[in-house]
């Protein structure tokens, strides 16, 4: 075991100790060099989870708790450091339950060797002499892959091409807020290497911050809500020459089937009625004569409940100022329960009536029909509050 005394912490709070610290003249890594360097991951028993070499990958600054990037400009060329994150820490941070052989309260670790850094000037020369040709070879790749499987993509000015392949109707992502997105991604081969319908769990990003590869944060910002879309990223736009884990090798050219599921409508700084609300958000409900609002998103081809069946739902639920109160999605668990017999709220009843097996909306609904007077959750739900729910009726028995 370590001694305790030997650890330091990063501002993001991540612990670490130099295992090799090269002597002599030394060359510190810094925000925004190009660092070659090779990682090994391993669990609490010390078992190797996996092992990366990246290549000139920009060191920009970590973004949370679990990002390694804070510990490297304690580094120097030919260090090497172990760095140590609680796995409570790693499910916080990802949004995604631990799987077990990481339990909860042990440490994940991650070995992290400096083998080369350059200037950002050093790099912009080098790529320049070989950049053009690989944006090139990117783009034939591409174009012969979309010509093969007779698609016909849009491409932008940054080289990415897309396909809508189902437009939705919600309202459009803004840049830095979060956006909740299901995906599938492949090589051009065919070869799965990750996605979020397999884990039955959406993944949530702020859009245009650089938390995602460029090519995502491109595309997903061309969609409106409930869109599905094919995005063919290049490798400029993805992982670059560096690749990523075991399955992305370097400049490989990616495929993602993606599907924007929640797009957080603009948010105001204090609560307003359903009317003000609509208007300001640029959105067009349907209205029941009860004065429940909705909008179908994505339309299911199941069939509908009928009063007394039960129902299971994803939900997600926020006031009109955009602050959430409650989520299905985050405890990764769905609601069952007998829709139509006053179990859930009105507004709830008469809304996932008017909805098919796989279909998503967004319902809006007046106090009347939610928590009235009394509100609810201790104050989460003041009195008289209008709310909003992101629902998807996952299954009728």
């Amino acid at each position: 075991m370590l001694a305790q005394a030997q650890m330091k912490q990063t501002p993001k709070g991540i612990r670490y100790q130099i295992l090799e610290r090269k002597a002599g003249n030394v060359q510190y890594v810094e925000l925004n060099d190009y660092v070659t360097a090779r990682l090994y991951t391993y669990n609490f028993k010390d078992s190797l989870l996996g092992s990366q070499e990246v290549k000139d990958s920009p060191i920009a600054p970590a973004t949370s708790a679990i990002d390694v990037r804070d510990v490297v400009p304690y580094l120097a060329v030919g260090d090497s450091a172990i760095c140590f994150i609680k796995t409570d820490t790693l499910a916080k941070y990802s949004g995604r339950p631990l799987p077990a052989f990481l339990p909860a309260g042990t440490d994940l670790k991650h070995i992290i060797r400096i083998v080369k850094a350059k200037k950002p000037a050093e790099y912009e020369r080098e790529k320049g002499q070989d950049g053009k040709a690989q944006r090139d070879a990117d783009q034939k790749i591409i174009t012969d892959y979309a010509n093969a499987n007779n698609l016909k993509t849009i491409v932008t000015p940054s080289g990415l091409h897309y396909i809508i392949t189902k437009q939705g109707t919600g309202a459009k992502p803004v840049q830095g807020r979060d956006v909740t997105v299901h995906y599938r991604g492949t090589l051009l081969s065919g070869k799965e290497f990750d996605s979020s319908y397999g884990r039955n769990q959406p993944f949530s990003f702020p859009l245009g911050k650089g938390q995602v590869i460029k090519g995502w944060d491109e595309g997903i910002a061309l969609l409106n809500g409930g869109s599905k879309a094919t995005l063919l990223i290049p490798s400029d736009l993805a992982y670059g020459s560096h690749g990523a884990g075991a399955d992305i090798s370097a400049n490989a050219v990616l495929k993602f089937e993606v599907e924007l599921i929640d797009v957080p409508l603009q948010n105001v700084e204090k609560a307003m009625n359903i009317a003000e609300y609509v208007k300001v958000n640029n959105l067009k409900t349907m209205v029941t004569p009860s004065g429940l609002h909705y909008i179908i998103t994505t339309q299911g081809k199941g069939a509908k409940p009928n009063k007394g069946q039960n129902v299971k739902v994803h939900y997600r639920g926020t006031l009109l100022t955009g602050k959430e109160f409650d989520s299905s999605y985050t405890r990764n668990q769905p609601l069952d329960f007998v829709v139509g017999v006053g179990q859930v709220i009105k507004g709830w009843d008469e809304g996932l009536m008017l909805m098919n097996v796989g279909t998503r909306a967004t319902f809006i609904i007046p106090a009347e029909l939610a928590y009235g007077s009394s509100g609810a959750g201790g104050g989460a739900i003041p009195p008289d509050a209008p709310l909003r729910f992101d629902v998807e009726l996952i299954e009728v028995k």
